[in-house]
């Protein structure tokens, strides 16, 4: 019980409350949540993911593991979701939305909290693995997927016209190299960086405040449903197949049930695909994720 409320207190309510907090601006004063999400995507993201990626302690050697895991679990899943969705006759256009929700969890300010809170700092890092190779793969192929009924250009252009995927280039260039970026570059980049979550989450609550309701249920539950159920049953099964170190296990089973990532309503508004059914996705999976986290946590520790 005091994980659970710890996990509610710390890191829940704070997230739900920005989101709310963006629900309530939407509809008071009527932001533009395109230029929100654009801030985010073309602004806020890319300086987080060039600091982020040139400063990491990458020992590659030590979390293949990690890696292989995360990119099997996320293609697996991706997979499940797109299934599931076209057995449950769900209109095509949700296709993708669900595909990715499916495996695109919010490891990062989520995430990372929730795995020092449960395991401790020693399992941090492996975390902070989970969510680069995650960001590389929801950066390079949201848009391609999104787009996916709008032509295979439009596909190849909707995942080169943003500035992530150079942002992740320049990143990993630097931290290759051993090079610095110069303080007077540096500083306004983690101005940037550090504005991103909340950024992210007003609007996340924007994009919910904004017209109205009408969002279709069956996407949203299938949704929810395969990010912190059928994920960590999935998860559950392929370590028990494979053996993995106790720790590492632990820390990629209590992973599988976090929320579905803010990224992806951001992505949908961008491409028009059902922002509103995914900014649902992200809110009811962040509501629910304690009770799975906590689940899993003990499960983890029983075991």
């Amino acid at each position: 019980m005091s994980l659970f409320l710890d996990v509610v207190t710390g890191i829940t309510i704070p997230l739900v409350l920005l989101i709310g907090f963006g629900f309530l601006l939407q509809t008071r004063v009527a932001l533009d949540v395109t230029t929100l999400g654009r801030l985010v995507v073309y602004g806020t993201l890319p300086a987080l993911l060039i600091l982020s990626l040139s400063r990491a302690d990458l020992p590659l050697a030590e979390v293949q593991a990690t890696v292989l895991f995360t990119l099997g679990q996320f293609f697996f899943l991706m997979a499940l979701g797109w299934g599931a969705a076209v057995l449950l006759r769900l209109d095509p256009s949700f296709r993708p939305v669900v595909a990715l929700a499916a495996p695109f969890a919010n490891t990062g300010n989520y995430g990372i909290p929730v795995i020092e809170l449960a395991f401790g700092a020693a399992y941090v890092p492996h975390q902070a693995i989970i969510t680069t190779v995650l960001s590389v793969l929801i950066l390079g192929l949201g848009p391609f997927v999104l787009a996916s009924g709008k032509g295979w250009r439009a596909s190849l252009m909707g995942a080169l016209r943003t500035p992530v995927i150079p942002a992740i280039v320049l990143g990993l260039g630097l931290n290759v190299t051993g090079l610095a970026l110069p303080q007077i570059v540096a500083y306004p980049l983690e101005l940037a960086a550090g504005a991103n979550t909340p950024v992210a989450l007003l609007a996340l609550g924007a994009q919910l405040g904004a017209g109205t309701w009408a969002m279709a249920r069956a996407p949203v539950a299938l949704g929810v449903a395969l990010r912190l159920i059928a994920g960590p049953l999935a998860v559950w099964g392929a370590l028990l197949v494979l053996g993995l170190p106790e720790g590492l296990s632990d820390v990629l089973l209590v992973g599988a049930g976090l929320p579905v990532g803010i990224l992806l309503p951001i992505f949908c508004a961008e491409y028009g695909t059902h922002a509103r059914s995914a900014s649902a996705m992200v809110a009811v999976s962040t509501v629910l994720s304690p009770i799975a986290v906590t689940i899993l946590v003990f499960a983890a520790r029983a075991s």
